[in-house]
């Protein structure tokens, strides 16, 4: 319970009129499983709109505002445009290779803070960078991966986001 607390309280970090348009399609739900290895964000199918969260403590917190980037960016399409538009410029003439770190994930490697930011998925998310605003929140709120001195315009990109929030 105390991790589904911690978790929910993340909601704190985002301007309300984000999290009111995430409901507009039905309220999300949120659930916490300790020994999973990720979090993971459904837009939709059995049950409604949902959002899984992995880990305890602050964990919780930093996974609940990644996955609550997805969530976002899925419910507002300028934010969707302008995150693919940063994402194509930073890897424009790159390529796409596998990660060391994380297993399985296909990368661009750019000058990110981590490489995570860079994947990209073979189904619906495309080539169109769907971990730059999520890990950018990240960065933002908790300073993972050294971000706010690593890669300064993905912050600025984030934290411009959310100020022109309408």
């Amino acid at each position: 319970a105390k991790a589904k607390e911690r978790a929910e309280g993340a909601l704190r970090y985002f301007p309300s009129v984000l999290v009111k348009n995430l409901n507009r399609n039905g309220a999300y739900t949120v659930s916490v499983k300790k020994g999973a290895k990720e979090g993971l964000h459904s837009t939709g199918g059995y049950g409604g709109p949902s959002i899984t969260v992995a880990g305890t403590g602050r964990s919780a917190a930093s996974v609940m505002v990644h996955e609550m980037g997805h969530a976002i960016e899925h419910t507002n399409p300028r934010i969707a445009r302008i995150v693919a538009e940063f994402f194509k410029r930073r890897t424009q003439g790159q390529k796409l290779t596998e990660s060391k770190k994380y297993k399985g994930a296909r990368c661009y490697k750019d000058k990110f803070a981590d490489e995570y930011t860079g994947r990209v998925y073979e189904h619906g998310g495309g080539n169109r960078g769907v971990e730059v605003f999520t890990t950018g929140l990240q960065k933002l709120y908790f300073n993972e991966d050294g971000g706010h001195e690593k890669d300064r315009e993905h912050i600025e990109l984030i934290i411009g986001l959310l100020l022109g929030v309408k």
